[in-house]
């Protein structure tokens, strides 16, 4: 996810009740959750995570625990349709990928050089907030890995499958709230839409988004075809790949 946030992240908790309420349950009930999930210790040990049905390098909202299942709806969120967001993360994890193939969770630099962990988290453009957000995410399950800040930047200990979800849930709020900033009827645009707009704000920030203008405009006058062609007609188009093609194809089918 881009570096640059809009000034609502800074009028919003780092992480919200929801996460607050979790990292203050009781040890036995996070010990219970732990011994439900496939492998146990083991696959703790391998770095894959106890609470998740998910395969570590699999992006499938609908094989996740039913308690991660949950929480992939923010609360903060018009659009309260459950599969609208499941669809959001099985995309954005399909983008973004869990890490470099056989060591997900595990820090390590992206096709830019910037050194990024779990599902895209831009550890290096995130700057003095990446130190918060992962120590904050390395008490979501207990730390099973027993791991600190340095073990991850330094690709020593990975982030759960656990840890990967909430900090991802955690970083598709911001860019939803990015996303509203930039189209701020984003609620009243097709489901394809508002993924699109999420997505791109996930992934670029809202500074660099902002920079889209005949695209925002195409998109406040609900300009479909329009929109499609301003975003094949960017440099983001050719930098991305198979991810702004997805989009764009989506934008393109919009009727």
């Amino acid at each position: 996810m881009g570096r640059c946030r809009s000034k609502i992240y800074s009028m919003t908790p780092k992480f919200d009740n929801l996460t607050r309420q979790y990292l203050n349950e009781k040890d036995e009930s996070r010990r219970k959750w732990l011994k439900r999930g496939i492998g146990g210790a083991a696959a703790l040990a391998a770095g894959v995570g106890g609470y998740s049905l998910l395969s570590p390098e699999t992006c499938d909202a609908s094989q996740l625990d039913p308690k991660l299942r949950a929480i992939l709806t923010p609360k903060i969120s018009q659009n309260n349709n459950p599969q609208f967001w499941e669809n959001m993360f099985n995309h954005v994890c399909w983008a973004e990928g869990k890490g470099k193939r056989g060591k997900p969770g595990y820090a390590y630099k992206d096709s830019r050089g910037k050194l990024t962990i779990g599902i895209g988290y831009n550890i290096t453009g995130h700057g003095n907030d990446a130190m918060y957000d992962l120590q904050e995410t390395l008490r979501i399950d207990g730390n099973p890995h027993s791991a600190t800040y340095n073990d991850l930047i330094s690709s020593r200990k990975p982030l759960t499958e656990h840890q990967m979800v909430w900090l991802y849930r955690h970083e598709v709020s911001i860019a939803y709230n990015n996303a509203i900033k930039f189209l701020p009827d984003l609620s009243k645009h097709p489901d394809n839409v508002q993924l699109i707009i999420i997505d791109m704000s996930y992934n670029m920030g809202i500074g660099t988004l902002k920079k889209f203008v005949l695209f925002q405009k195409a998109l406040v006058n609900h300009d479909y075809v329009t929109a499609a062609k301003e975003m094949k007609n960017s440099r983001w188009y050719t930098q991305t790949g198979r991810r702004a093609r997805k989009l764009h194809d989506l934008m393109q089918n919009i009727r």
